[in-house]
């Protein structure tokens, strides 16, 4: 093992690239010093299992990282899954040019992996869950105990604002309602980036302009290569530019005061099957009086977040 990784943050990452996956994947591959990436789990949602996975498997190759990736759930707990592929294309990299070659994956299921990482670490690690629930929930139903070894959640899910599936729904709460719930009744601290933070940390043309004219290396032409084909349906939501959902969770562990208004709430998942199945209830107002489980972040310095981006392709050297 590395030296510098007795001081980086052990993290696991679950994930489903995707665009904005991608993109965290990259800005966390690029902070090795920082972030002691054990492993690296995927599921369905943005795309199928096998598009995920092989995708993540990819990402690692094109960056030259080296990392367990594992492969997880292919569908959610009990509803049919539903895939974003209108957003992230038939591969879910759509527009990102990528070698067809990528690392060997881990010989474990994500279940096997997580439950590995959490038993043989001796410090709590950290989980970054940028995609649906599902791997997550699974090791929390099937072995509780390991909870304890949890720091906290960082998740990319929710909203108190409206949908981006449904009028009420996130995507990522959507695909499997019964994973969030158990994730969020968990009693394990969570942080939660909902649409009302994400949709602040958006990238313009003007940004990708200055990150991929200036820098000429595969980390800035892989953002641009994947913001510029995001921006037109970001623009025809009537959005200034694309909002970079997932690597707020990313940037949050290794930027932390780029991050403010974030307030101890009580979040239920609506699992009830109707109009408002998938939603997250937030109560800011304590009108409930349910325990407060999740730390929900609300604001995000735009520019600051950008300048970040910069930094972190300007650590690839090629």
């Amino acid at each position: 093992m590395d030296s510098y990784k007795n001081q980086a943050k052990p993290i696991i990452i679950d994930c489903d690239p995707g665009l904005d996956d991608a993109i965290a994947l990259m800005v966390a591959f690029g902070w090795r010093d920082l972030l002691d990436i054990r492993g690296i789990t995927c599921v369905a949602g943005n795309q199928t299992i096998e598009k995920t996975f092989t995708n993540a498997l990819r990402i690692a190759k094109h960056l030259n990282i080296e990392v367990p990736v594992a492969r997880g759930a292919e569908r959610p707990l009990i509803k049919p899954l539903t895939l974003a592929d209108d957003v992230n294309g038939q591969t879910g990299l759509e527009g990102m040019e990528i070698t067809p070659e990528h690392i060997q994956p881990s010989k474990l299921s994500a279940f096997d992996l997580i439950s590995k990482i959490l038993t043989e670490a001796h410090e709590k690690v950290t989980i970054l869950a940028t995609a649906p629930l599902t791997n997550i929930a699974h090791l929390l139903s099937v072995r509780p105990h390991l909870k304890n070894k949890i720091d906290h959640i960082s998740l990319m899910g929710g909203s108190s604002i409206g949908g981006n599936i449904t009028a009420v729904s996130e995507f990522n709460m959507f695909v499997d309602p019964e994973a969030a719930k158990i994730v969020f009744d968990s009693e394990v601290p969570i942080t939660m980036f909902g649409l009302d933070l994400t949709y602040k940390a958006y990238t313009t043309r003007q940004d990708i302009q200055q990150i991929t004219g200036n820098l000429k290396n595969r980390a800035s032409r892989m953002l641009g290569d994947l913001l510029n084909h995001y921006m037109p349906y970001s623009e025809r939501m009537g959005l200034n530019g694309v909002a970079i959902h997932d690597a707020c969770t990313v940037i949050y562990e290794l930027k932390p005061e780029l991050f403010s208004g974030i307030k101890r709430v009580s979040v239920n998942v609506d699992t009830s099957g109707g109009p408002s199945y998938g939603c997250t209830l937030v109560d800011f107002y304590d009108l409930t009086g349910q325990n407060k489980n999740v730390d929900f972040v609300t604001q995000v310095d735009r520019q600051a977040f950008n300048n970040f981006l910069y930094l972190c392709c300007a650590r690839y050297l090629d």
